[in-house]
């Protein structure tokens, strides 16, 4: 794999394979961390169930939608007492638990919703390679996705 590609991969994942295509560019990943913590006790476990592949929209590359498709472990906690017998690993920095998009495409969502709104963001979102609807973008906004620290200042 190419070294100029890394930086365009979030750093918690390890790229297996990159599969482009005309329109669009398909990276196949796994995760870096090689023990996750039991979300229910924060027990480290290595003990393999399953896997599954998770499919998240990421930010485009040179005009083509990008998606990453990660494979996820499901492992089994080690502690007796705890409630979480099987648990999938979870990637903090790179989604939410249950979002289809990075953290990084969500925050730039985000943006131009702020910016723009609903029809003409989502029409800005169209034209550089992040599909996305009016209503989407508005329930981005209404959330309050994360500022980055750099971008939320105080006036006085």
């Amino acid at each position: 794999m190419s070294k100029r590609l890394l930086p365009l991969v979030p750093a918690d994942l390890v790229v297996d394979q990159v599969l482009p295509t005309p329109d669009h560019i398909t990276v196949m990943c796994r995760s870096r961390i090689t023990a996750p913590a039991c979300p229910g006790c924060g027990h480290p476990s290595s003990r393999r169930h399953s896997s599954y592949p998770r499919r998240l929209a990421d930010l485009p590359w040179q005009g083509r939608r990008v998606q990453i498709e990660v494979q996820v472990r499901r492992l089994r906690c080690g502690r007796s007492g705890c409630a979480h017998r099987i648990f999938a690993e979870r990637m903090p920095t790179v989604a939410g638990t249950h979002a289809q998009r990075t953290a990084r495409l969500g925050n730039l969502q985000h943006h131009i919703g702020l910016a723009l709104g609903g029809k003409a963001g989502a029409r800005l979102a169209e034209r550089i390679g992040t599909p996305v609807s009016g209503a989407t973008l508005l329930r981005l906004v209404r959330r309050g996705a994360p500022a980055t620290p750099s971008t939320a200042r105080a006036r006085g």
